[in-house]
């Protein structure tokens, strides 16, 4: 559900009401999820009461071109305001989510493959993102981190996270192999994440890096391990697995229309004075900064 110049993100929705409010509809005509994302904007950050918001709703869905009768458009205008009078009902705004210094330092001196490193990751992004959800949503009340659900979308989503193979099966592979080493304990419809309480839920330590790519968590790990196949797309930030090395551009900004400028210059180190400087692309065998590059031809000269 993406078009250039807003990307759909569960855990960004008012950014998205944002763009619904400047923009109009985005996912179809009379859109009831862009409704209700739109009802949620103007009660929270235009303050609005029902009747006024109410009103609003239906000359936006004129102005977007309506061909319905009033009626039915104050019919899915009440839809959207009965979705904003439940409190729970928030814009979820999670912009990203810290990873610790002894976390970090926990998962490169575990012996694991790296696989399962990326999926203990992902379960780390995926509960503090729980977390942050469950406190916007009952206005800052706490939310305990230590056990997850052993649903099969809840599963897949990590998984998807994680940017591990397809075929590796994380009841088995994962989760198997940590019960064996006392890290979860498996339940009958969840885990208990027991690795929590050994890190001290991440307290106490400096942070080391911060995800903002949710969905390319496995990936940070990959970067941080030093995968030259991971680079950051030029134009959003986000890291992906190249498939070469003129490769500037994630999937989404590709195929949402970006474009990558090639730079006009690039920065060389001096081989005299060892200071950096900028030199054009086109140059060619580029060893010397202006000033050293100027005394070198002096002295040949001479």
């Amino acid at each position: 559900m993406s078009k250039k110049g807003v990307v759909y993100n569960k855990y960004r929705l008012k950014d998205y009401a944002i763009w619904v409010f400047g923009n109009g509809f985005h996912n179809g005509p009379y859109s009831a999820f862009d409704m209700k994302m739109l009802a949620l904007y103007l009660r929270d950050e235009c303050g609005m009461k029902p009747a006024r918001l109410r009103d609003y709703l239906i000359d936006f869905m004129q102005a977007e071109g309506g061909r319905q009768n009033k009626s039915e458009l104050a019919f899915r205008a009440q839809k959207a305001l009965t979705f904003a009078a439940k409190k729970q009902n928030v814009l979820i705004q999670v912009d990203r989510v810290p990873i610790y210094e002894s976390e970090v330092q926990w998962l490169k001196e575990l012996d694991v493959p790296d696989g399962v490193k990326k999926v203990l990751l992902a379960i780390m992004v995926q509960k503090r993102l729980d977390a942050e959800c469950y406190m916007q949503r009952h206005e800052g009340k706490e939310y305990y981190l230590g056990y997850l659900p052993a649903d099969i979308m809840k599963m897949r989503e990590i998984k998807k996270m994680a940017c591990v193979p397809t075929k590796q099966d994380i009841y088995l592979d994962v989760f198997g192999r940590l019960s064996q080493m006392g890290l979860v304990t498996i339940g009958h419809a969840s885990y208990k994440l027991d690795f929590w309480e050994q890190l001290n839920w991440g307290q106490g330590s400096d942070v080391a890096f911060e995800i903002e790519y949710f969905d390319a968590t496995g990936l940070y790990w990959d970067e941080l391990m030093g995968d030259k196949k991971v680079k950051r797309c030029e134009h959003c930030g986000k890291p992906f697995k190249k498939r070469s090395n003129r490769q500037a551009l994630c999937r989404e900004c590709s195929e949402s229309g970006a474009k990558y400028e090639e730079p006009q210059a690039k920065q060389h180190r001096c081989q005299d004075c060892g200071e950096l400087f900028w030199a054009s692309v086109s140059t060619t065998c580029v060893q010397r900064c202006p000033p050293c590059q100027k005394r070198h031809r002096a002295c040949r000269e001479h």
